[in-house]
């Protein structure tokens, strides 16, 4: 899976390649199936998702080599508040961006 993602073949995962996982679930038609997208990321259903989740999610996709500072990086691509976490008003506009 990690070959379909990394677009590059740099053997990272970039944010516009972060950006294609997201639109992997498909352009969500209800805010319910947005927000399943939303809680496969947030593992702990706190309402946000953190660079510790993410890297999570990279490692069960098969990607070894995305770093924790990796998936900071990405956060902070999608983060619009500055908190450090991409909540779902955040999600919900990286898919939206993704539709275009």
């Amino acid at each position: 899976m990690l070959t379909e993602v990394d677009r590059d073949g740099d053997g990272c995962i970039s944010l516009e390649e972060f950006y294609a996982i997201g639109s992997a679930f498909a352009p969500p038609a209800r805010d319910g199936e947005l927000r399943d997208a939303f809680d496969f990321f947030d593992s702990d259903r706190d309402g946000k998702i953190t660079a510790e989740e993410l890297l999570n999610v990279f490692k069960t996709i098969g990607d070894a080599r995305c770093t924790l500072e990796d998936c900071q990086r990405m956060i902070r691509g999608v983060n619009r508040n500055g908190d450090g976490f991409v909540c779902f008003e955040d999600f919900s506009r990286m898919m939206e961006q993704q539709q275009r």
